[in-house]
């Protein structure tokens, strides 16, 4: 008996440290190509939550900094999809 309780207890460990918000985007890189100078373009990155828990986005950062990162909302429901 003690031996099915600690078996059940790993199992919902794991369970719960494998649950939780997990991120998917449609694609990871882009190719603007070539941009006059001073010109602008915007860029999306279309992404779903598609863990079971709400996503929340606290930073967003850049590579460089001729980019500005922008989000408008900052929590995702699970199934939930943003931009």
């Amino acid at each position: 008996m003690k031996h099915v309780l600690i078996v059940i207890l790993t199992l919902m460990v794991s369970a719960i440290a494998f649950a939780g918000a997990n991120i998917r985007f449609d694609q990871l890189n882009l190719n603007a190509g070539t941009l006059r100078p001073n010109s602008r373009a915007k860029i999306i990155f279309k992404f779903k939550n598609t863990g079971d828990s709400a996503l929340e986005i606290n930073k967003v950062n850049a590579a460089c900094g001729c980019t500005v990162p922008k989000v408008n909302k900052r929590v995702f429901s699970p199934g939930e999809s943003g931009s």
